[in-house]
């Protein structure tokens, strides 16, 4: 019996630019597919619900020249419309993800925004991947 093999990925974003997209990693010839099985966000700033000082991250399969949009972790924000609450320094906020299958030569991505007066120091994406 074997057992499926979970791999970490993980991405660190010093200061991030107002919608921007970041390059997590490009999966490998010879790999084949690879899925997201389990993702979380965390930043070291804490920025309350509401609909006026607003950051929101996305995970996505960038394709292979990483302009791609296809979700693979649903958006996670502090707006007051939405479930997700506010973001609290150094507490992890948990994805949603999908059934994507990233294809060889593809990026995954991360989609980052905001809107108003934000100024996160740092950033980072972590999750689980499985490979094949």
């Amino acid at each position: 019996m074997s057992k499926t093999q979970f791999h970490p990925f993980s991405i660190d974003i010093a200061d991030p630019t107002a919608d921007a997209r970041y390059p997590v990693f490009k999966v490998p010839a010879g790999a084949g597919q690879v899925q997201v099985v389990s993702a979380y966000a965390v930043t070291d700033t804490t920025l309350a619900e509401g609909d006026s000082n607003v950051i929101e991250v996305t995970i996505q399969d960038g394709g292979a020249d990483g302009t791609g949009t296809t979700t693979v972790g649903a958006a996670l924000d502090n707006l007051a419309t939405g479930s997700h609450g506010a973001w609290t320094a150094a507490t992890p906020k948990t994805f949603t993800v999908s059934e994507v299958l990233l294809d060889e030569g593809d990026y995954l991505t991360v989609k980052y925004n905001e809107t108003g007066t934000v100024a996160p120091l740092n950033l980072r994406v972590s999750g689980w991947l499985v490979i094949g």
